[in-house]
């Protein structure tokens, strides 16, 4: 799994490229925990395979950007 970060016209942009499965999902817990709370997308066109266990990582994450009033939506295109 990669991640990169890119900010366009004041977002945060965070591309997930690989797999999110049980291997990988502690790498991105801990990679997102340091995002600041500021608008953010994340872009999952890249990403080939996502497990349940990834997919209660990404919806965890929503759920504290929600807490700290951030907005953070999930782009497959």
């Amino acid at each position: 799994m990669q991640i990169n970060y890119t900010r366009t016209q004041g977002m945060m942009v965070v591309s997930i490229i690989g797999r999110l499965d049980t291997r990988t999902t502690p790498d991105f817990i801990r990679t997102t925990a340091g995002l600041p709370a500021e608008p953010t997308i994340l872009d999952l066109a890249g990403l080939e395979y996502l497990s349940s266990t990834g997919l209660r990582a990404l919806l965890q994450l929503r759920r504290d950007f929600a807490k700290k009033g951030a907005p953070l939506d999930i782009s497959l295109l």
